[in-house]
């Protein structure tokens, strides 16, 4: 009788055990979760429930069911780890799972993995290594008729051509995935098919798009990307000369994303103060043009440290896609006779000289962005330095102007103090930060200064040259800031006052040495006047005479023949 009984007990334990080893949780709903999440950027609790669920599947999970459920996994992993600009974590992980998928025939994972391999190489700009995965991802979908994953494949291949230049064919796949998108309702896909085409076209085509991908994004929960096509509407507006509109949807860019920094932060500061330069705002331009120069600074070297980080980790992609390549020309050569595993071996052995020759390429080229990344450090510091500088100019200025009368509009006002900042503001143009950011050119400074001012003031009733000479090459900052502001109250006087009764007025200014120091010789033909006389007063002339104590200069003025000022610095 037991040897009957054993074996029902058997197995009653064998059923018992697959009841207790039945899955607790719905794979289904966590899935989704992590979709979720991902689309409102909590990245780090999308990592967390997707490291969970993969612990989850290994543990009540086997055989191909197993690896086709973890794989789903390692792929929302692998797109976390993009989102988050960590390529090499990504591409890892991605190469693993294209392995995995072809070895197991899996091909919707191993079509999955091939469009997110195209997407990292289109972020690290290799739009060679992007092509062959898009046309590997296409194979696959012919294959295996994987339709309503097709839209994905449209996203990524009108971007592809929209990098690669081909703006016809960009549009033609998002159109695509659109259609495919909506057929199978992908709703992110819907939503980044509106993005391509609000980016691709133009227009109020443009803003009609880009208004669908703002709903479908708040859909989603993303509200940095709503802010983002908000921001991008309120950019064509501005183009278009539609200010109000521009400044609606610009307010709708802050109130769906207050807090957002580096490179979209960048963009909606610069946007609103030219928005407010274009609506005559002046000191609201004044403020976000501030504000926007502290974001670009910040976002600049946050910049400077993610190519630092992409570029490194695309030298160790590569370098490990060469020891795969490696070991699988081994896995080939196993079970050969012996003569074909020698020159296996001889041809690993050149393989892994080669791979230390590029190793000594990549250290040389990561010390040399090293270098670079500091260097620009301090010249971002030095920069802030001049800025903080030439802030305090301003500020002293309009304090001088405050006791000041000579002003017969605001329009004056506004025009004299434009001009002084374009002072500043050209003289931070011309410096290049690849070489000295302490010196610039005096002459070409000086020359495209006066001729900004000239054009400011010419009504063109009147034929006024304006000339510029001289043989003096690069100057510090500190001296041509002087000049600078020099030059902008001498070339307004000639404007304003020189010419009223002359009908061909000539302007000219030579720089040149004068023994073992300088000389700045300003003249024109007007009616002249002696810059040293007691009588002569006004702010410009006062801020002239200051500037020139600042400069330690002796100055000589002559009303032979017009006006003309000698400084000796």
């Amino acid at each position: 009788m037991w040897f009957r009984i054993i074996p029902i007990a058997i197995v009653i334990l064998l059923f018992s055990c697959k009841e207790i080893r039945q899955p607790p949780r719905s794979l289904s709903q966590d899935i989704v979760q992590i979709d979720s999440l991902i689309l409102c950027r909590q990245f780090g609790q999308a990592k967390l429930l997707a490291d969970s669920l993969h612990d989850f599947i290994l543990d009540y999970y086997t055989g191909k069911e197993q690896v086709d459920l973890e794989l789903r996994v390692r792929l929302l992993l692998a797109d976390i780890f993009v989102k988050q600009s960590n390529v090499k974590e990504a591409i890892t992980l991605v190469l693993s799972v294209i392995d995995q998928a072809q070895l197991h025939n899996l091909p919707q994972h191993e079509y999955q993995g091939h469009l997110i391999a195209a997407l990292i190489y289109e972020l690290l700009d290799d739009l060679a290594s992007c092509n062959a995965h898009l046309d590997h991802a296409y194979s696959c979908y012919q294959k295996n008729r994987l339709d309503h994953l097709f839209s994905t494949y449209c996203i990524r291949r009108s971007s592809y051509y929209r990098f690669a230049g081909d703006s016809a064919s960009a549009i033609a796949f998002a159109y695509k995935a659109l259609t495919y998108s909506k057929k199978f309702d992908h709703s992110s896909d819907i939503a980044d098919s509106y993005l391509l085409l609000g980016i691709l076209l133009d227009g109020e085509r443009s803003v009609s798009y880009n208004l669908l991908a703002a709903k479908q994004f708040l859909t989603l929960g993303n509200r940095e990307g709503t802010a983002m096509m908000y921001h991008n509407i309120s950019r064509i507006y501005s183009e278009m000369g539609d200010i109000p509109r521009a400044f609606i949807y610009s307010d709708s860019s802050l109130h769906y994303d207050p807090r957002r920094t580096g490179e979209n932060m960048d963009d909606i500061l610069e946007l609103r103060s030219i928005l407010y330069e274009k609506a005559g705002q002046v000191d609201s331009a004044y403020y976000y043009y501030q504000k926007y120069h502290t974001a670009h600074l910040h976002y600049l070297a946050t910049l400077d440290a993610q190519n630092f980080k992409v570029t490194k980790d695309k030298y160790e992609i590569e370098k490990r896609e060469a020891i795969i390549k490696s070991k699988n020309q081994q896995m080939i050569l196993i079970g050969s006779l012996l003569a074909v595993i020698l020159i296996g071996s001889v041809l690993l052995i050149l393989k892994n000289r080669k791979i230390n020759s590029q190793n000594k390429i990549i250290n040389k080229q990561v010390s040399d962005v090293s270098k670079m990344l500091e260097q620009k450090r301090i010249l971002l510091s030095e920069l802030q330095h001049r800025v903080k500088n030439n802030l305090q100019h301003v500020i002293s200025i309009l304090d001088i102007q405050k006791e000041s009368v000579d002003f017969s509009t605001i329009d004056e006002l506004i025009r004299s103090n434009q001009n002084r900042i374009h002072s500043m503001a050209l003289l931070h143009k011309k410096l290049n930060v690849d070489e000295n950011v302490s010196e610039v050119n005096l002459r070409n400074y000086i020359a495209a200064l006066a001729t900004i001012v000239k054009e400011s003031y010419d009504d063109h009733e009147k034929d006024i040259h304006l000339t510029v000479s001289g043989d003096i090459g690069a100057v510090s900052i500190d001296v041509a800031m002087p000049l600078g502001l020099i030059i902008v109250e001498l070339v307004s006087n000639s404007m304003k006052y020189a010419f009223k009764e002359i009908a061909v007025g000539l302007i000219h200014i030579e720089i040149e040495k004068a023994n073992l120091k300088n000389a700045l010789v300003y003249s024109d033909n007007g009616i002249g006047f002696d810059f040293y006389q007691p009588e002569q007063t006004g702010l410009g002339l006062e801020i002239i005479k200051g500037l020139i104590d600042q400069l330690d200069a002796v100055g000589a003025s002559s009303t032979d023949n017009g006006f003309e000022l000698t400084l000796i610095f």
